[in-house]
């Protein structure tokens, strides 16, 4: 005897477990789409990093040019003049020179090691090329070209809202949660009937007088009726219906913590831009002045020399928080291209 049995699940469990293995099929380009966000902010950052060391030992060689300056006026004043208080100035001027060199060999230490954590993204046949001795230029003229607050969108909660719910960590959660949807219309499916089919066929031989007998054939249909079980398919719907609700809080509190990164990112933007006006405008000019006053009162001979030195290394040091800012600016932009990420489909410009 052969026979063959076929169960067909309650309603319409194949079509929507077929739905569900397509649905959870979207959710491994948006986590691409997330990874290569925040790839793009993490290489954004390391540049940047690595650009700053680049120009803070650009502004200390000009610098060093100045001192090496200011040290010729102190020889040749020294030689005119004989004198103990002349004597300490070039002192002086020489171990300002010799820290100005330390100051540089510690930032190209700190350029290089940026630049090794920078190479792990750098694709190999580029990577095996001595990175290290190369300089970093920007490759636009004036200022990198990156998304600013202002040509965005406007602080409307609802547009920010709207905009913040394509990023792909948003859209996961939303596959998350039309994958549970189905997985309680899967489990809503178990209070209908299942069925079962099974076709049996029967070989029979002759009888014992040598008659030929028929053989068999036979056909049964079984059905599984949820009658004493209620409570356990309750139960399971249930639980797929709490978890339809997890995932609604946790997309509205992944849009929060979006939304909250995009306000306080914006904020700080605005007040970097404020710090930067302020150094152009007032700080750095000041600064200028006070060391060329200073500058012209020593070598009139009415000046103290620490004074000078103090004026010239705080200029410089302002240069470098200047450049600092900018730089400190531009990462708070490269979070924000993040935050503002949408995918392939769309690409911020």
């Amino acid at each position: 005897n052969v026979s063959v049995s076929q169960m067909f699940p309650a309603g319409d469990t194949l079509r929507l477990t077929g739905e569900k293995y397509a649905v959870q099929g979207d959710q491994m380009p948006l986590m691409r789409d997330n990874r290569r966000a925040m790839l793009a902010m993490e290489v954004s950052n390391l540049w940047l990093t690595a650009y700053s060391y680049e120009e803070s030992i650009k502004l200390v060689k000009q610098n060093r040019i100045l001192f090496e300056q200011l040290h010729e006026v102190v020889e040749s004043s020294y030689s005119s003049a004989y004198g103990r208080a002349k004597q300490q100035d070039l002192v002086r001027s020489e171990l300002e020179l010799i820290k100005l060199d330390h100051r540089l060999t510690q930032l190209s230490q700190a350029k290089e090691n940026a630049l090794k954590k920078l190479s792990q993204y750098i694709l190999p046949t580029m990577a095996d090329q001595n990175t290290a001795d190369q300089d970093i230029t920007l490759k636009t003229t004036g200022e990198p070209i990156m998304v600013t607050p202002s040509n965005i969108l406007s602080s409307n909660s609802l547009a920010l809202a709207a905009r913040l719910s394509l990023h792909p960590l948003v859209r996961i959660v939303d596959v998350q949660s039309n994958t549970a949807q189905i997985d309680k219309a899967i489990a809503e499916q178990k209070y209908k009937p299942e069925w079962g089919v099974t076709l049996g066929y029967g070989y029979r031989g002759d009888d014992l007088s040598g008659k030929d007998r028929a053989d068999l054939a036979s056909i049964a249909v079984s059905v599984s009726v949820p009658i004493f079980s209620s409570s356990r398919q309750d139960a399971q719907v249930k639980a797929a219906s709490l978890q339809v609700e997890s995932f609604l809080s946790e997309k509205q509190l992944v849009l929060n913590e979006l939304m909250a990164k995009y306000r306080v990112l914006t904020s700080d933007i605005t007040l970097l831009d404020q710090r930067i006006r302020l150094y152009q405008t007032k700080l750095l000019p000041s600064y200028r002045e006070s060391a060329q006053a200073m500058l012209n009162a020593y070598t009139s001979n009415d000046g103290v020399f620490s004074d000078v030195v103090q004026a010239r290394i705080a200029t410089l040091n302002a240069h470098i928080e200047l450049l600092n800012i900018r730089i400190e600016r531009f990462k708070r932009l490269a979070e924000l291209n993040y935050v503002m990420a949408q995918g392939e489909e769309v690409k911020l410009k």
